[in-house]
């Protein structure tokens, strides 16, 4: 069969907590499985965005 993907991705954040990279991931990986078939499969690929060097973007926190 033929084999697609379904791709996601996500740069955790230090305040926001890892529960939306989570559900992202879980995410990508319920879609690929209900939309695989006899005759095509999707599997599920998650990036890890984390390779951030840009300081200017984590230098401060705005608290509301």
């Amino acid at each position: 069969p033929k084999t697609y993907a379904v791709v996601t991705g996500q740069q955790p954040g230090l305040f926001c907590g890892p529960l939306y990279t989570i559900y992202k991931a879980i995410s990508a990986i319920v879609l690929s499985e209900r939309l695989s078939g006899r005759e095509h499969s999707l599997v599920p690929i998650f990036w890890n965005a984390s390779e951030d060097h840009d300081i200017s973007e984590v230098d401060c926190i705005t608290l509301f």
